[in-house]
């Protein structure tokens, strides 16, 4: 079974449901909220299907890291994140947050379940 990784915050009905479709989830922090294992120290043995979160957990101001270091075990390990954006926001999203190399997409709230479900279980 993998594990879905989940930024603080996360919708807990999300989460109730992505459960009982057969994904465990997984704590996961941005170095700075202590919410669970910090992002920046995933590895492959984590069995990662996905990272899902806000927009603004991947925001990077006010500390010494920078986004890519902060993402920089997603690109390694191949996980691909699911970042949480109003559909209305998406353009202004992609101003904000942009970084190479990375799987990652932006969903409507309202569509997240369903991207979850797209993804791989084994």
């Amino acid at each position: 079974m993998k594990n879905l990784g989940y930024m603080e915050g996360t919708d807990s009905v999300v989460l109730t449901t992505a459960l009982t479709e057969g994904f465990e989830t997984y704590p996961l922090s941005n170095g700075w909220d202590n919410h669970g294992k910090n992002l920046s120290h995933i590895t492959t043995g984590d069995n990662l299907a996905a990272v899902i979160g806000y927009l603004h957990k991947f925001t990077v101001l006010f500390t010494h890291q920078t986004l890519e270091g902060l993402l920089s075990p997603l690109k390694a390990c191949g996980v691909p994140l699911l970042i949480i954006v109003p559909k209305s926001q998406h353009e202004k999203a992609k101003s904000i947050f942009n970084v190479e190399n990375l799987n990652y997409k932006f969903v409507d709230p309202e569509d997240l379940m369903d991207e979850i479900l797209k993804l791989p279980k084994e």
